[in-house]
């Protein structure tokens, strides 16, 4: 049977009037971590215009709403959403808001994203796959944060000779001694710019890599940054990195979250402060034709380095997992263990003079698995 041309007309008519009959579109929604964030404080977000889609620009996912935008950040795997002046991140502490030209200590400043390589196995002209760092830790105001402030000049330099030269019965790597200064150091007290760390002056930096290099040996920044961040500690020491037997150490011990007082708790670093160190030091090497640098994280507890499997590597970043802890040698065999159960490229071990019962020898140490490529003592 044939249905006359204006029967089909009216039906056509009749799907346009009837919302029944016309095929639904998809309905706009919150889904996973914007869903999430959407729960917590849906006052601010709105209601969603749009389905989360991806922006090949930057591989971010984005989704605009009443109020705003949604972003999934790859940089760093957080939630956040922004109304254009203010953003709410879904981050380490919950949601937390700042103004958009801030970042919180544990953000990718997206400003200074730095691509890292994927793990491999060091190169053959590594440094650290040849040679064995020995280093003494501390600072030469006070003898109370290691033996670094215990000595000086001449005595110094000869008593750290001789501890590293201890090593070399038990090895076949190359020696290198290197004073380990700590440059930026946590303060019990906020200080006038409320960030709990002092700056060691430009001054005693120089003199400390001066001694260095009258002797042979190389100098390690260790960086306590309290409340600060990384990358402004960083910046600060930049003409010193910039050298080529200038090395780095990060503290999580002092890196101190929200409520947080230096040596009353046990502070954490992300690994998005861990890599915008990496990527630092991979542009210095680029840009200033050096050789490769040395990264040390100290560890001694689990939830110092909450995302530890985030951390990247870099071909010119020999990147050193250093168990920083002290107590007789089984607890510390239970930690090395503990904390290298999850490693990063090199492994390393402190040492500790006056508070190890029964400090391991450098024979012990060389017989640690894995075996260490960078020994500390304090």
């Amino acid at each position: 049977m044939r249905i006359p041309a204006i029967s089909l007309i009216a039906l056509a008519i009749g799907m346009v009037l009837d919302p029944s009959l016309v095929l639904a579109q998809p309905k706009s929604e919150f889904k996973l971590g914007f869903a999430e964030l959407a729960r917590q404080i849906p006052d601010i977000v709105g209601e969603p215009l749009e389905n989360e889609h991806y922006n090949p620009e930057n591989e971010d996912s984005i989704q605009q709403t009443s109020r705003g935008l949604m972003v999934w950040r790859k940089a760093d795997n957080w939630t956040a959403f922004t109304d254009g002046a203010r953003t709410w991140v879904n981050g380490p502490f919950g949601i937390q808001e700042r103004w958009n030209g801030q970042r919180f200590k544990w953000e990718v400043d997206s400003s200074s994203e730095v691509s890292l390589s994927t793990g491999g196995a060091a190169r053959a002209d590594s440094l650290l796959a040849n040679s064995l760092i020995v280093s003494w830790y501390g600072n030469p105001h006070t003898g109370l944060m290691g033996v670094l402030g215990q000595f000086a000049g001449d005595d110094l330099a000869v008593r750290l000779q001789r501890q590293a030269d201890a090593y070399a019965s038990f090895t076949n790597k190359k020696i290198l001694p290197a004073y380990e200064l700590i440059a930026v150091v946590a303060q019990g007290s906020p200080g006038t710019d409320g960030l709990w760390r002092k700056r060691e002056g430009y001054d005693v930096i120089d003199s400390m890599l001066e001694q260095a290099r009258a002797h042979g040996f190389r100098l390690i920044l260790d960086v306590q940054v309290g409340h600060s961040r990384v990358e402004d500690e960083l910046e600060y020491l930049r003409p010193y990195l910039e050298q080529p037997d200038v090395y780095l150490a990060l503290d999580p011990e002092f890196d101190m979250w929200p409520g947080q007082t230096p040596g009353q708790q046990i502070g954490h670093m992300v690994s998005a402060e861990v890599n915008y160190a990496i990527g630092f030091l991979e542009k210095i090497v680029q840009s200033e034709a050096l050789p490769a640098k040395v990264l040390i994280v100290h560890q001694f507890t689990l939830n110092m380095l909450p995302d530890k499997e985030k951390t990247g590597r870099s071909p010119v970043v020999e990147l050193v997992l250093d168990m920083d802890g002290f107590g007789a040698q089984w607890l510390k065999l239970d930690s090395y263990r503990a904390v290298m159960q999850q490693p990063l490229p090199f492994a390393g071990i402190k040492l500790f003079y006056d508070q190890d019962p029964d400090m391991f020898s450098p024979a012990e140490v060389m017989k640690l698995d894995p075996v260490p490529s960078v020994v500390i003592y304090q």
